[in-house]
């Protein structure tokens, strides 16, 4: 945590799959708002690889950075915002520290994301741990929990096997 973090993020309830808009939106208007994001994996063609798509972690909500605790009526007139999140007639918050622990998580799951980052769709990989060590054979498909589905020849036939990424080289 550093050390311009606030003591307190308001939590805004924002219409799904318009976090973005909003977030530009309050941008725009002098406010700092935070949209923890998550990398997700995702494609099957072989000739492009899988792209990396970036997902709110809390979809349908977003945090506030703000001094007062007085609601702005700029906020609640922002495109995609339904309102503040309301606990007992009082807009929530969450502490500073907490939005740094979210904020610790969101770097290390793009830090795991660009570990796997050389592989893509149709790469020849060797597995490295598990019951197919020393198997090799082409990813098929990518997901954004960290697994692999790779097409492996066995007893002739070729069959899907889903291994963690970390289980797996490039050759």
């Amino acid at each position: 945590m550093g050390p311009n973090i606030a003591a307190e993020f308001f939590v805004l309830a924002i219409d799904e799959k318009r976090e973005m808009t909003s977030l530009r939106w309050l941008i725009r208007f002098g406010e700092k708002p935070y949209l923890p994001m998550f990398p997700a994996l995702y494609g099957r063609r072989r000739r492009h690889g899988a792209r990396c798509l970036l997902k709110p972690l809390f979809p349908g909500y977003l945090f506030l950075e703000r001094d007062s605790d007085e609601p702005h009526p700029i906020v609640r007139r922002t495109p995609g915002v339904l309102g503040w999140l309301m606990i007992n007639d009082r807009a929530a918050t969450v502490p500073g520290e907490a939005i740094g622990a979210i904020r610790s998580k969101e770097c290390s799951l793009r830090a795991d994301l660009t570990h796997a980052g050389g592989l893509k769709l149709g790469t020849e990989v060797r597995i490295t741990a598990g019951s197919f060590v020393d198997f090799t054979g082409p990813i098929e498909r990518l997901d954004d929990k960290g697994r692999i589905e790779i097409l492996l020849s066995l007893f002739g036939q070729a069959t899907r096997v889903k291994v963690d990424v970390s289980e797996v080289e490039a050759v």
